[in-house]
């Protein structure tokens, strides 16, 4: 009863202490644009990290500095793979708050999920057993919503920042505050999610948040961590299907259908069709009943029936689509455009800033051709940035 009556007495002081410490040093700077990084590679891993204010960058001026960007080029690194990494977050967040964050994502477009709370509730002295109630909340809502086998990662309570001005007192009982709940953390997540270790060595000074080296270091614990598990894991991206109306949605809202391409993707469209050496290169969109070719090089502008479309296929399938012999694949030989010559096909999807697929960047030719791993990751980093590019339209919000 006593521990539990100077929890509930100190944790708003140490708040306090923290808040002060954080005004007297400036307002950090927080990351601009979109919180998505990507590191090249092919068949990428699509990863979700949730979290407060490691999550959101505090400290960084761009995603790509901040843990995100770090732990995408990371995981490529280790994998072989691309890796795209996905941030949700707020610097404060806490799991109540987490839980409201989540209930608008789909899980089902990812490969793995990361979450990274427990400083706020930490330094608040949040009690072992409420947190522990917490956590176990928060994994059975995403076991409820995700695949079956999505990975899980529940990542360790980052260590006290050395330079906060705690004392020698209230300094070593947060620190043991967080020991405690990293326990509870370990134990609530060893039936449904994987348990990442922070080592200590990585104990950030507060104005370490400031400096990007604090955020590779963190971001390497994980990935070492993340790797083995996601070559092991069976891909489950997609395995729930998708939601065609909603998808339908997304690609209406940007008002993209029935205005004229840019100049910048047209100009994406012929570096696509020059650097492969291709026939041609498309950016289409798949409409319910129809694929609006939105730019074109090589071949002019347009739209045929989504029964006979190859960039149908690569929407719904979620990643590259590579025909090397169109005449060789039972699903499309039958198709006009093979019947008329393109025996060649390569296709990457491109999306709506709320990650439904609205269309792709494509290549065709008029003869069969060998498509490397190399080309493929080329391919996805020219469809990131029609995806871009697309995004960029005034009409077009991104969170």
């Amino acid at each position: 009863m006593f521990k539990a009556a100077a929890r509930i007495v100190a944790g708003p002081f140490v708040e306090r202490i923290l808040v002060g410490a954080a005004h007297s040093m400036g307002e950090l700077p927080r990351p601009d644009g979109a919180p998505r990084v990507h590191a090249m590679g092919p068949d990428p891993d699509r990863v979700l990290m949730l979290g407060a204010g490691i999550v959101s960058g505090i400290g960084v001026a761009s995603h790509e500095l901040g843990i995100g960007g770090h732990l995408a080029r990371r995981l490529s690194a280790l994998t072989g793979r691309g890796a795209d990494v996905e941030l949700v977050g707020a610097p404060e967040l806490t799991v109540s708050g987490a839980r409201r964050l989540l209930a608008d994502v789909d899980l089902g477009r990812f490969d793995a999920v990361v979450v990274m709370l427990g400083s706020r509730e930490a330094i608040g002295l949040r009690a072992a057993s409420a947190w522990g109630r917490d956590i176990r909340g928060l994994l059975d809502q995403i076991t409820a919503s995700a695949p079956p086998a999505l990975p899980v990662f529940m990542v360790a309570i980052a260590p006290l920042p050395r330079a906060l001005p705690f004392g020698r007192i209230l300094g070593p009982a947060v620190t043991r505050h967080i020991d405690r709940l990293n326990a509870v953390t370990r134990e609530a997540s060893s039936a449904t999610a994987h348990y990442v270790r922070f080592g200590a060595t990585h104990a950030p000074d507060f104005s370490g948040l400031s400096d990007a080296s604090t955020y590779a270091g963190w971001a390497n614990q994980i990935a070492v961590q993340m790797q083995p598990v996601l070559d092991a894991a069976v891909p489950v991206r997609g395995s729930m299907g998708t939601d065609e109306e909603l998808r339908l949605a997304s690609l209406h809202a940007m008002g993209l259908l029935d205005s004229p391409p840019t100049a910048e993707l047209d100009a994406l469209a012929r570096t696509a069709k020059d650097l492969f050496g291709v026939m041609g290169a498309a950016v289409n969109l798949i409409d319910r009943d129809r694929q609006f070719m939105k730019s074109a090089a090589g071949i002019p502008r347009n739209d045929m029936p989504r029964s006979e479309s190859f960039c149908s296929t690569t929407v719904d399938l979620g990643g590259a689509l590579v025909l090397e012999d169109t005449r060789l694949d039972p699903r499309f030989s039958g198709f006009a455009a093979v019947q008329q010559g393109i025996l060649f096909y390569a296709g990457y999807p491109v999306e709506a800033p709320n990650g439904q697929r609205i269309g792709t960047l494509c290549l065709f030719d008029d003869r069969p051709r060998i498509f490397t791993s190399a080309d493929e990751s080329l391919l996805r980093e020219l469809a990131l940035r029609v995806q871009a590019e697309l995004w960029a339209s005034p009409r077009v919000a991104v969170r």
